[in-house]
C-alpha cells in the first residue's frame, strides 16, 4: 500500500502515573481501541507511481479505499455505514479522474466518485483512468457517516508522462578539467517536456558535431539504454578544447528527433614541471645594461595542454643576479597567454652567466 510519508499521531495519549515502591511508573493509554474507525487509506495498483499516457486516457486500474484504525490496520466491516469518496488531490494539469464503478459528481478536474452507504469497511473503484499528463498527481479519499468521524487520506504522488516525443540534454553546457570524468545525461521527454519514466528501452548514442582535434575523447561511441527515461554517459578528453555533442536515438524502428547540441569544454589542468619549459632567445648577449635578451616560460599540464592565465615570475638567479634586470615589469612577473607562454626581457651590466628559474 502506498502511504503518505508522514503519519498522524494515532490519538491523544492519556498519561497516567503510579508509584511502585521507590520507582515512578508512567503508562500511556490510547484514546481509541484497535479496530475502531479512525481514518481511510488508499491502495493503488502497480505500476503506479509512473504511468504513460499513450491514447486518450491512461489506466490506473482499481483503487481501493479502506477504513483503518489508528494503527493503520483495516477495521473490516463497520457497525455504522460510511460513504467512501475518491477524487483528485494535487492535480497540476487539471486531469479528470474516471472510474467504472461508483457514482460520479462534479465534472472535469473536480470530478469525485462515491461508493454509496456501506458497512463493508472498504470500497474498490474499478477501471479508473486519467486523461492528462503531469508530474506530482495525488489522490484524495474520505469517508462520511459513522460515528465516529474519520480522517481523510492523501496518497503519495505519482506521475503520468506521454509517449516519447523528443530528447534533450539535462546536463550541460559544462566545463571540466582534462582527464576528469564528466557525466552527461540525455532525457527521453514527452511533448510536454516530462521525462518518460517508463522508458527503459530507448538506445541513445552521442555524436560529435565539432571537435575533438587530436587527443583522446572517450565515452561518445557506445550506445546507452535509457533507464527510467534517462541515458547517462561518462566522457573525458586529454586535450583542452570545446566539443559540441548531440544525442541520437539508435533504437530499432524508433526515430526520436536528435537532441539540440550541448558543449563540453575541457580545460587544462595545473602546470606540470615535467611538461613546462624555460628558454632564452639567445645564449649570449652583450652586457651593456641596455641590450635585452628574451626569456620565455611556457607552462603545460601533464597532458601537454597550454596553461593560460597563470601569473609567472622569474627568480632564483644563479649566481645571485644583482646585476641582472628584468625590464618588462617592475615585479618581474607576466601572465601566460593562450599558448601558455609568458615572456621577459632581461639585461645585465656584467659579463656573467645567469641561470633563471620560473615560479608560478
Amino acid at each position: 500500500m502506498l502511504r503518505s510519508s508522514v503519519r498522524r499521531v494515532a490519538a491523544i495519549a492519556i498519561a497516567s502515573a503510579a508509584l511502585i515502591g521507590s520507582s515512578l511508573y508512567f503508562g500511556l493509554g490510547l484514546a481509541q481501541a484497535t479496530g475502531t474507525p479512525y481514518e481511510v487509506g488508499i491502495t493503488l495498483p502497480s505500476p503506479v507511481p509512473n504511468l504513460t499516457l499513450t491514447g486518450a486516457t491512461v489506466s490506473i486500474g482499481s483503487i481501493t479505499v479502506t477504513m483503518e484504525d489508528s494503527f493503520g490496520a483495516a477495521t473490516g466491516a463497520t457497525t455504522n455505514s460510511y460513504n467512501f469518496t475518491l477524487g483528485m488531490g494535487t492535480n497540476p494539469t487539471g486531469a479528470t479522474l474516471s472510474c467504472a464503478s461508483g457514482t460520479s459528481s462534479g465534472s472535469g478536474a473536480s470530478t469525485t466518485w462515491s461508493s454509496g452507504s456501506t458497512t463493508a469497511g472498504s470500497f474498490t473503484f474499478t477501471g479508473c483512468t486519467l486523461n492528462q499528463i503531469g508530474s506530482g498527481f495525488t489522490l484524495f479519499a474520505s469517508a462520511s457517516g459513522g460515528p465516529p468521524s474519520v480522517f481523510p487520506f492523501t496518497s503519495n504522488s505519482f506521475n503520468v508522462s506521454g509517449p516519447a516525443d523528443h530528447m534533450a540534454f539535462t546536463s550541460g553546457p559544462v566545463t571540466v578539467p582534462v582527464n576528469v570524468d564528466q557525466n552527461i545525461n540525455v532525457s527521453i521527454l514527452d511533448s510536454g517536456g516530462n521525462v518518460v519514466l517508463t522508458d527503459n528501452s530507448t538506445v541513445v548514442t552521442l555524436t560529435l558535431q565539432s571537435g575533438p582535434v587530436g587527443g583522446s575523447l572517450a565515452g561518445c561511441t557506445a550506445g546507452v539504454t535509457a533507464s527510467a527515461g534517462v541515458a547517462s554517459f561518462t566522457v573525458k578528453d586529454t586535450v583542452a578544447q570545446t566539443v559540441t555533442i548531440t544525442a541520437v536515438d539508435t533504437t530499432d524502428n524508433l526515430a526520436l528527433p536528435q537532441a539540440p547540441p550541448t558543449t563540453v569544454t575541457f580545460v587544462a589542468g595545473s602546470a606540470a614541471a615535467s611538461k613546462s619549459s624555460i628558454s632564452a632567445q639567445t645564449t649570449h648577449e652583450t652586457a651593456n645594461g641596455t641590450t635585452a635578451d628574451v626569456v620565455t616560460v611556457t607552462l603545460k599540464d601533464a597532458d601537454g595542454n597550454p596553461v593560460a592565465g597563470q601569473t609567472v615570475s622569474l627568480g632564483g638567479f644563479t649566481p645571485p643576479g644583482q646585476h641582472s634586470v628584468v625590464q618588462d615589469a617592475s615585479t618581474g612577473s607576466d601572465v601566460t597567454n593562450a599558448t601558455g607562454a609568458a615572456t621577459f626581457a632581461v639585461t645585465d651590466t656584467h659579463a656573467e652567466t645567469v641561470t633563471y628559474q620560473a615560479l608560478d
